[in-house]
């Protein structure tokens, strides 16, 4: 619909339409990340700490538990 949409305006609007269209989804990747970014605070914090302490980093499902994470995509080490 959009391509017949398209087709029959001017080059202007077009491109109108599509900074107006990239303005929103850049908005909307903005408040994703304001809100994720708590998490990702965690998640970084706890790299932080395991590099400090002279350990090889690695993400365990078991450490994050508040993440309620699916155990099919982050298995749990043996």
């Amino acid at each position: 619909m959009l391509i017949i949409w398209g087709a029959n305006q001017d080059l202007a609007t077009v491109f109108g339409f599509a900074d107006l269209t990239m303005g929103l989804l850049a908005l909307v990747n903005l408040v994703a990340l304001v809100l994720l970014m708590p998490l990702g605070l965690r998640v970084l914090n706890d790299y932080e700490q395991q590099r400090l302490a002279g350990e090889e980093p690695r993400f365990s499902a078991d450490d994050h538990a508040h993440l309620r994470l699916d155990p099919v995509s982050w298995p749990t080490e043996p």
